[in-house]
């Protein structure tokens, strides 16, 4: 999300653009458990890049009240047993939720992402993450997606008209522009325009959105923390790099990319998975030279 829309935006910035993703829901399924209400009785501000964000703010709207004191008091016992939804129950403690609880030890604020797949972004995910856990979620994942379309119930229930109402934003979007509804939206995809202050402009950052005749417009956070803002900017590079490549048809700048990336700790292997990609890939990729 984060890199495909920054070379969209920037090959063409007069596009109105906006990424759009599922994980925001997240916030809908658990903070009503939670705090104890329902969600439409819940606001919420959240933010950063794309399956990086987190969440900033939450509030009872008919007290004013904050959510975070019960969000800190209920968070390891209800994060800790947690239901795993593709595997239909409690994993090991933590669940495969190592990365996820770091974060949240380490920095204060609940990631809107409650799995592992946060560590894509940190070069220490690997020494905290629950990796028999992954295993686990990955064999049965695996399994899911391969029986999805022998059985019936999922199957169903992935096109159900009504199911998939409640899940898609574009058509409430599409609605809000054309009626001027002037709206917030919980999570959008825009570059940034000093609304992360941390990260720099023209870099896409998921935050909230207002809907209105002119489009889709991002909210500013104010006093993002900037001990996680520092998380997100390591990924700039990495992201500017990537457009470059794909702009420039340069081999070398998708090189650097990866060398650019957190996660990557060994120029020779990243030299020969780049290798590997445009050999499997050279239909999509041979442009890169």
């Amino acid at each position: 999300m984060q890199r495909i829309c920054h070379a969209v935006t920037t090959k063409y910035p007069d596009l109105k653009f906006t990424g759009l993703c599922h994980e925001i829901a997240s916030m809908e399924r658990q903070l009503p458990m939670i705090m104890e209400t329902d969600f439409s009785n819940i606001e919420i501000k959240a933010g950063g890049l794309n399956h990086f964000s987190i969440l900033l703010e939450a509030k009872y709207k008919d007290t004013g009240k904050d959510g975070y004191p019960i969000i800190k008091q209920k968070f390891y016992d209800y994060y800790s047993n947690l239901v795993n939804e593709h595997e239909g129950h409690p994993s090991k403690p933590g669940a495969e939720r190592g990365v996820f609880f770091e974060l949240y030890k380490q920095y204060g604020y609940l990631p809107i992402t409650t799995d592992s797949h946060l560590g894509e972004y940190l070069q220490w995910a690997y020494s905290v993450a629950d990796h028999e856990a992954i295993i686990d979620f990955y064999d049965n994942y695996k399994k899911r997606c391969l029986s999805f379309y022998e059985d019936d119930s999922s199957y169903n229930q992935f096109f159900d008209k009504e199911e998939s109402k409640n899940q898609e934003r574009i058509v409430p979007i599409i609605e809000a522009i054309l009626n001027d509804s002037n709206i917030e939206e919980s999570a959008v995809n825009v570059p940034n325009k000093n609304y992360i202050s941390q990260v720099p402009n023209g870099i896409v950052v998921e935050v909230p959105g207002i809907l209105n005749k002119e489009g889709v417009s991002g909210i500013e956070l104010k006093n993002y923390p900037s001990t996680f803002g520092a998380l997100l900017n390591n990924q700039t590079g990495t992201i500017q790099l990537t457009t470059d490549a794909v702009l420039n048809k340069s081999k070398h700048s998708a090189y650097l990319a990866m060398l650019a990336d957190p996660v990557v700790d060994n120029a020779k292997s990243a030299e020969k998975l780049l290798n590997a990609m445009l050999e499997f890939q050279n239909e999509y990729l041979g442009y890169l030279k």
